[in-house]
């Protein structure tokens, strides 16, 4: 697997810290490198947490809180140049509310996926959880 596919450091922390305890083929150091060893959050003590992949940190966080995060590509305003890298938006939805009726998380536009990803289940693991 490519290191972009799994959660960073930071995020694997917060994960941790919010009861995330999937077993994981990865896991990160105190120092912050990739480990091959299979583990989970509990048998990981102080620095050291799991390194799922970003799918599977989603959906835990689906699963256990009730919050489906959506990335999708921007649609273009005709005043814009179709030149333009893509952009990318964030919504989740929360078990309340009907998808039709999705919450924007933020109104800036994020140039990657992986980014506009990143900073949704950062803001979920704060905010909504």
């Amino acid at each position: 697997m490519k290191p972009e596919e799994f959660c960073s450091y930071e995020l694997g922390m917060r994960l941790k810290e919010r009861g995330f305890n999937e077993e994981c083929d990865y896991y990160y150091t105190d120092t912050k490198l990739l480990n091959r060893a299979t583990n989970r959050n509990d048998i990981l003590s102080g620095k050291l947490c799991s390194a799922p992949i970003r799918q599977k940190a989603r959906r835990w966080i689906r699963s256990e809180f009730g919050i489906n995060i959506n990335v999708v590509m921007r649609i273009l305003d005709f005043n814009e140049s179709l030149d333009k890298m893509p952009v990318y938006r964030v919504y989740y939805i929360l078990p309340t509310v009907d998808w039709k009726n999705c919450e924007v998380y933020d109104d800036r536009d994020f140039e990657t996926y992986e980014v506009a990803e990143y900073k949704a289940m950062m803001f979920c693991l704060d905010n909504l959880i």
